[in-house]
C-alpha cells in the first residue's frame, strides 16, 4: 500500500517520470521475485536438502522472539521514546528555544 500512495503523491506533484521509474523497477524487481519463488516451489531437485546447524537455528529462533515481542508489549514505549527524541533534536522544539 505505501508504493501505491507514493505513485499518488508522485502524480499530484506531477513527477510522471518519476512513476514510470518507479513501475519500471516494481516490475523488474517482480520478476526476480516469481524467479525465487518459482524455483523454490515449482522446481524439483535430487539434492539432498541443505541441514541448518543448531547454533542458526537458535540464533533464529531468539531475534524473531525479541521481534515479535519488541512488536508486541513494547511498542507503545518504543513509540513514546521516538516521540520524545524527535521532540528534543528538533530546532523549533520548546526546550532549545529561549523563553522571552
Amino acid at each position: 500500500m505505501a508504493k501505491l500512495y507514493l505513485l499518488y503523491a508522485l502524480y499530484d506533484a506531477q513527477l510522471i517520470w518519476l512513476i514510470f521509474v518507479a513501475v519500471f523497477n516494481t516490475l523488474l524487481s517482480l520478476f526476480y521475485y516469481v524467479r525465487v519463488v518459482r524455483a523454490m516451489f515449482l522446481e524439483t531437485s535430487d539434492e539432498p536438502s541443505i541441514a541448518a546447524p543448531v547454533v542458526g537455528q537458535a540464533v533464529v529462533a531468539i531475534c524473531s522472539v525479541v521481534i515479535l515481542l519488541t512488536g508486541t508489549f513494547y511498542a507503545g514505549r518504543l513509540k513514546e521514546f521516538a516521540d520524545a527524541r524527535s521532540r528534543a533534536s528538533t530546532p523549533w522544539s520548546s526546550r532549545r528555544r529561549p523563553v522571552p
